[in-house]
């Protein structure tokens, strides 16, 4: 545990003392990331596929705010609509115009959860949303985590479209804009997963922030147990198309990654809890502190001296 508090608190402090060289490479790599995703999560137009274009973007969102990322993000994934057809990209931009406005007003800063709730769907393990977004943003992430839900949905419906669209005869017409809303809108795992995130976030937050001792710890599993209770007994209520062994799977790799998340977000040693009480004119005040868990790596430097014994003869 010892070597793990010391790895993980070197990175701490290796970032802190970098901070304006480290984080604009983080978000240069996060943008590259999010910018391949999207091309494999859509991937109907080349504009945007291009090497040369991705880092060129990665850039500009590295020195630039997370709103211009969500920004470019939006006019990436509404020329991929464009590439399908002119109804899908008038849905998609409606949709994304709904989130970006919601966003700047609500939830600033959170711009990241909205953008990678997609991908990580791509990588099977988006059941670390709900949870991660709890201990780390509470009530405020649900609004991105939501819309974040909807915009990969609405991607495996814009698929679905296009496969439609090029099968289609001369003389068939296909209504793209009915084909998108009534999708989504009658999607029951889509809307049973909305409801799930946004539970689970409330309930890992509330239990996270209480003061009871290892709350973090109890919010995280518990986070995890609802996520997987609610989706199994939803989808059954719902008839929602829905797999128990993916979901069972798939929580407990979320709740391990939600675990990782907190250890390098601070731990505490419990052992060590401090009660204290004092008052003032108006109040009593009874303060309960726990230290966390640290470990000082000390810089020794020692100096070796080589003495001769001189005596005179």
């Amino acid at each position: 545990m010892t070597s793990l508090l010391t790895i993980r608190d070197g990175i701490k402090d290796f970032f802190r003392d970098h901070d304006t060289i480290v984080t604009p490479a983080i978000r240069f790599l996060c943008a590259i990331v999010l910018l391949f995703g999207l091309n494999a999560l859509y991937g109907y137009s080349t504009m945007f596929s291009g090497l040369v274009v991705i880092l060129a973007l990665s850039f500009l969102c590295a020195v630039l705010s997370e709103g211009f990322t969500l920004l470019i993000v939006g006019i990436i994934s509404l020329v991929h609509c464009l590439s399908v057809s002119l109804e899908a990209a008038a849905v998609f931009a409606l949709l994304y115009i709904v989130i970006f406005f919601l966003y700047v007003k609500y939830c600033p800063r959170t711009a990241y959860v909205l953008m990678f709730t997609p991908l990580v769907y791509l990588m099977n393990i988006h059941y670390i949303v709900p949870i991660v977004v709890g201990i780390l943003l509470g009530p405020v992430g649900i609004v991105p985590a939501i819309f974040g839900v909807v915009i990969y949905y609405f991607s495996r419906y814009l698929s679905e479209l296009n496969g439609l669209l090029a099968t289609a005869a001369e003389d068939e017409s296909v209504q793209s804009f009915s084909y998108l809303i009534s999708g989504l809108l009658q999607d029951r795992k889509m809307v049973l997963t909305v409801i799930v995130f946004a539970i689970v976030i409330i309930v890992t937050y509330l239990i996270y922030r209480t003061s009871a001792k290892n709350a973090w710890y109890i919010a995280i599993i518990s986070g995890a147990v609802s996520e997987m209770f609610l989706m199994l007994i939803g989808g059954y209520a719902m008839e929602a198309e829905i797999n128990a062994i993916t979901i069972i799977i798939g929580t407990l790799v979320g709740m391990c990654l939600a675990f990782v998340v907190q250890f390098f977000k601070g731990t505490v040693d419990y052992s060590r809890t401090e009660i204290v009480q004092f008052e003032d004119d108006e109040y009593y005040y009874y303060v309960k502190a726990v230290p966390k868990l640290t470990v000082s790596a000390k810089n020794v430097n020692v100096k070796k001296i080589n003495t001769r014994d001189n005596r005179r003869k």
